[in-house]
């Protein structure tokens, strides 16, 4: 099951780390910027560059093992130097 580290104060571009555990086959991340998601792929581990300026976003990480899934939603806020 995966786990939220709450909200992150983040750069435009951020490396998420995925802590799912079991017997994991697809993560599907939906990012809450717009963008494509990403998904359902072999990526526990992708980088993502947010839109310019400074803003709140509701990551979602869907992982499924085949037959069961389970998600969790990251808050993160992005702020440019």
């Amino acid at each position: 099951m995966p786990t939220s580290p709450g909200k992150q104060l983040v750069a435009p571009e951020i490396q998420f780390t995925n802590r799912s555990s079991g017997d994991v086959q697809e993560w599907r991340w939906d990012f809450g910027d717009g963008s494509d998601p990403v998904g359902p792929c072999n990526c526990p581990n992708p980088t993502h560059t947010f839109p310019a300026g400074e803003q709140d976003y509701t990551v979602t990480l869907l992982v499924s093992n085949g037959e069961n899934s389970d998600d969790v939603t990251y808050f993160v806020f992005v702020a440019n130097d």
